[in-house]
């Protein structure tokens, strides 16, 4: 990943997870969900693991990976995935 994507999720990381475009929901992964944000031309996606073990509460929520998609892949993964929003 170029440092230009990640500064720029990292810089906009409040506004991304508070005005997603889309939340995505893969049933081959469970526990996972893609959050898709277009910021500049960029759509961002930050691929996050959740947590719902309340026994242990040591475990928290966690971004796996952030990476670009294309206008054309976030499409494809729309008619792919469960879409949540």
């Amino acid at each position: 990943m170029n440092d230009e994507i990640v500064n720029n999720f990292l810089n906009n990381l409040d506004y991304i997870i508070k005005n997603l475009d889309y939340i995505l929901k893969n049933p081959k992964n469970k526990n996972t969900l893609w959050f898709i944000k277009k910021i500049d031309e960029i759509n961002l996606n930050a691929v996050v693991k959740l947590a719902l073990n309340e026994k242990n509460k040591e475990f928290e929520n966690s971004i796996i990976t952030v990476f670009a998609l294309s206008d054309r892949r976030v499409s494809n993964k729309i008619k792919k995935l469960i879409r949540i929003k």
